[in-house]
């Protein structure tokens, strides 16, 4: 996940990097850790494993849940701005 959001991030709300700057490799290599991801999850959900699906799908409607029953996506206000 961090991975998919620096992808979204970069250039729009990142001017700015830290320390560990890939360069113009950043955006492909984020790309190749999403798909990367994306294929062990679906591996490991591949029979006889089917029933661990329903683990992630649960864990992110809970997610979810909490997120807007709790209000917290109107509290949280972003990460700190460095000054």
């Amino acid at each position: 996940m961090p991975s998919v959001a620096g992808l979204y991030a970069e250039g729009r709300t990142w001017k700015r990097k830290g320390a560990f700057d890939l360069g113009l490799a950043s955006r492909p290599i984020s790309a190749l850790a999403t798909i990367g991801g994306a294929v062990l999850v679906y591996v490991g959900i591949q029979p006889p494993n089917e029933k661990v699906l329903y683990l992630p799908l649960g864990l992110g409607a809970l997610l979810a849940l909490f997120w807007f029953a709790f209000g917290e996506r109107k509290r949280f206000v972003g990460p700190p701005k460095a000054s």
